[in-house]
């Protein structure tokens, strides 16, 4: 049970938050073009649906990060570093496959291809782990907005004895 007033946000098994900041409840909950999405989703309930819906950014709700007072003013940027690093390893690698394929040798595009793999792999690795986010080592992986929409367009629910860090609050 999660609830909302104008000063907190929260549970008391996943903990209390001041309801200012950035992001505004009304803002949360509020009804956007693709209001028709938690209708759709009711219905519809098929993978390839749900995929094109969080492509095209349809969906109503948002997600609401609990701040832990150990971290700090820069808690959320910290939290967000490690699975940042990840993807950028990832984009590199993709970045240095394409500069080597542009040499035009059979060596050059040999390593571009190896180099295409292994950042395919790692961020199937990323995606594959990111359903295991409940493991204390791999909690990291729930503050990736990206991984997130995987994880939603999969239907992910997150299960685990303790709250999670991230919800997912809607009005639909």
């Amino acid at each position: 049970e999660i609830i909302f007033s104008s000063l907190h946000a929260g549970g008391p098994r996943l903990g209390y938050m001041y309801s200012h900041g950035p992001r505004s409840l009304a803002r949360t909950a509020a009804l956007s073009g693709g209001a028709i999405d938690g209708f759709i989703m009711g219905m519809y309930d098929k993978l390839s649906l749900r995929f094109w819906l969080e492509l095209l950014g349809l969906h109503m709700g948002d997600f609401i990060q609990f701040r832990h007072r150990k971290w700090g003013r820069f808690g959320a940027a910290l939290r967000r570093l490690p699975v940042l690093i990840c993807l950028e390893i990832v984009y590199g690698l993709l970045l240095a496959s394409i500069l080597s394929a542009e040499e035009g040798t059979s060596q050059s595009c040999m390593w571009a291809r190896n180099l295409s793999l292994c950042s395919v792999a790692l961020a199937l690795t990323l995606i594959t782990c990111s359903f295991f986010q409940f493991l204390p080592a791999l909690g990291f992986l729930q503050f990736s907005i990206i991984l997130r929409l995987v994880q939603q367009a999969t239907q992910f629910y997150y299960y685990s004895i303790g709250p999670p860090s991230v919800v997912y609050v809607t009005d639909g």
